[in-house]
């Protein structure tokens, strides 16, 4: 890839030669920049204390609880079809984090391996309860009473399971949801139709997965032939550098992504504040916020007010319609759709970092820790879980509208060429490495699905960091992320609710 980036830039002037001489930065700049870092900085601590608190763990353990459901119908739909062995191996999840989460793994074992062996990990808990010391509320106590009563002998047609009482029922399929139900109506009890919807569910989950799953490994093998394609074209020089050349004045760009900054954490801290006090806001909650930060995006005037031609601004920020600004959108959109084939395997590899660096920092306890062990997710799942089709429409108006517009223009386009142009006299290779890293970092870590998340959305924006450097223009950046959040919004909307 290095030496690609050097190739593409080989039938142009060298870097050196197209850029702007050495200058001192700019108090303006040094200002700028202090300001980027703080605010990032504010912001990733904004999401970590809001985690770390009871509002925010309530919001986790809702999160958990939906990721928990789209992951047990797909076991019990493996198991239904007779793919036990493989669903088995996806209980190794549930058996650490908090209670609930190794209740519901106590439920899953009993549908796919019988009562025995859910009685038996049930009496394992709750050794491990005692061993680390773990004092359950009473809540739990009683969800644990009522589990053990289920599973303490076998099903009998027409029978409640463990003769439960009706608030016994209620508490578990409240407190545990779908799998609550489905500890209520175990296989063995005859004709069920509450379980027969049940499974349905599961087997449109397991169907929904398997061709996304499909779409995926057939994406990332198309994905990296034409990444291969694209590599050994470069190689051969047959690549065209389209960035453009630096401008004296694209030190402006700093600042303008530092405005941008910072008007976004303040409105989006009005924003919250303000849907808070205003509770009728709440269902036209996500279309306010999309408005409102889609108009943030004016922050790029910001060079024009301080004496740059618009012209010269919208080229710098990637504002046009191809390398040549010809007016060919349409070839661009399909650079697009590649590029989003070509970032899969960025993302697999990202994906992969993310599971080595849950494994790195889970704690050596974690089999005996009852602390929550959650993956990463990002909030926005609650909202498609649990909305109606208008929220669902904003989600998408969000997701695939705004925020690809958006963070394309501030990210690849303003904070991208203006580090391209700062270190512009370097060696291309170094220069590109550093730029892509530095925009990767700052775009991943604001996020709020968190900082385990950072590889796998760092690996999204070297992709689309390298298709701006290649195409100049923002229309394929912009494409490639509307494809990967729309995909995303899609999956959640089938298998979440």
């Amino acid at each position: 890839m290095w030496k690609v980036i050097q190739q593409m830039t080989s039938e142009t002037p060298r870097e050196s030669e197209i850029t702007s001489p050495r200058r001192a930065a700019t108090g303006r700049s040094i200002i700028a920049w202090l300001v980027i870092v703080a605010v990032s900085l504010t912001i990733i601590l904004l999401h970590v204390n809001s985690d770390d608190s009871s509002a925010g763990r309530g919001q986790q353990q809702t999160v958990d609880s939906i990721t928990d459901r789209m992951q047990g119908r797909l076991l019990v739909g493996m198991g239904s079809i007779g793919s036990g062995d493989s669903a088995r191996m996806g209980l190794q999840g549930f058996m650490v984090g908090s209670l609930e989460h190794r209740l519901r793994g106590v439920i899953l074992v009993g549908e796919l391996e019988g009562t025995d062996a859910a009685r038996d990990l049930l009496m394992r808990t709750e050794v491990q309860m005692s061993e680390a010391g773990y004092e359950p509320d009473e809540l739990q106590r009683d969800l644990i009473g009522s589990l053990d009563r289920i599973y303490s002998s076998p099903p009998v047609a027409g029978d409640v399971p463990g003769g439960l009482d009706v608030p016994q029922q209620e508490q578990l399929e409240s407190t545990l949801g779908w799998f609550g139900t489905l500890a209520l109506h175990p296989k063995g009890r005859g004709p069920d139709p509450i379980r027969s919807l049940q499974m349905k569910d599961s087997l449109i989950v397991l169907a929904i997965m398997s061709v996304m799953g499909s779409g995926i490994v057939i994406g990332l093998f198309v994905g990296t032939v034409l990444l291969i394609v694209v590599i050994v074209l470069g190689c051969k020089r047959r690549l065209r550098h389209s960035l453009g050349s630096a401008s004296i004045r694209d030190g402006l760009l700093a600042e303008t992504f530092a405005l941008w900054l910072v008007v976004f954490l303040l409105l989006q801290i009005g924003l919250q504040e303000l849907v808070r006090q205003v509770p009728s806001l709440q269902q036209n909650a996500l279309l306010l916020v999309g408005v409102v930060q889609g108009a943030t995006v004016l922050a790029v005037f910001w060079p024009v007010l301080r004496g740059r031609s618009w012209a010269d601004t919208r080229r710098s920020i990637g504002w046009t319609t191809g390398p040549e600004d010809d007016g060919s959108w349409l070839r661009e959109l399909g650079w697009g759709l590649c590029g989003y084939l070509m970032m899969l395997p960025f993302l697999a590899i990202g994906v992969l970092l993310v599971y080595v660096l849950m494994a790195i920092t889970s704690p050596v306890d974690a089999g005996t820790s009852f602390s929550s062990s959650s993956s990463p997710s990002h909030p926005i799942i609650l909202q498609v879980a649990g909305g109606s089709v208008w929220t669902i429409v904003q989600v998408y108006f969000v997701a695939a509208v705004v925020a690809p517009f958006l963070e394309e223009t501030v990210f690849r386009g303003v904070l991208y060429r203006q580090l391209r142009s700062a270190t512009g006299r370097w060696r291309i290779g170094w220069s590109v490495a550093l730029s892509i890293f530095v925009v990767s970092l700052v775009f991943a870590a604001i996020h709020p699905q968190g900082l385990v998340a950072i590889p796998a959305l760092a690996a999204i924006a070297v992709g689309l960091g390298l298709m701006r450097e290649w195409r100049g223009s923002l229309i394929a950046p912009m494409v490639m992320h509307a494809c990967s959040n729309g995909i995303v919004v899609t999956l959640m909307v089938l298998v979440a609710r």
